[in-house]
């Protein structure tokens, strides 16, 4: 197994029994920074609104002129970036072997899960 370069400074922090890395305070800053910028795009921006009005009926969307196909590579691409990001803040702090993505598979599938089956409350409706 061979470690990833450090690419974030190397200290540490003791809350009592609890050590805080900088590769953890810099990967929740970023996960929590990422998640308040979706919270915004996704309930106050027109992009949003494009985007709920696609997803709740993508037929609807068409028939008042949206271009459904666009939508959907936005979100693509958007997705890939968001993983390619997730790829630079993980690399740091994991090991190099051939099996690697198997622990972040299995939690990553778990949030997952457990996210699809959360009821979030509904975006602010447009005035």
């Amino acid at each position: 197994m061979l470690p990833f370069p450090r690419i974030f400074p190397d200290r540490a922090w003791t809350l009592g029994d609890v050590v805080v890395t900088s590769d953890n305070v810099i990967v929740s800053g970023t996960v929590l920074g990422l998640m308040a910028l979706l919270v915004v795009l996704f309930n106050v921006t027109r992009l949003g609104r494009l985007l709920q009005a696609v997803f709740q009926s993508q037929r609807g969307a068409a028939l008042i002129g949206l271009n459904v196909n666009a939508v959907h590579g936005i979100v693509w691409g958007a997705g890939a970036a968001l993983a390619a990001l997730g790829g630079v803040l993980l690399a740091p702090i994991t090991l190099l072997y051939p099996d690697m993505g198997v622990w972040v598979l299995v939690r990553g599938f778990a949030a997952m899960t457990l996210a699809g089956s959360a009821r979030f409350p509904a975006p602010c409706s447009a005035a």
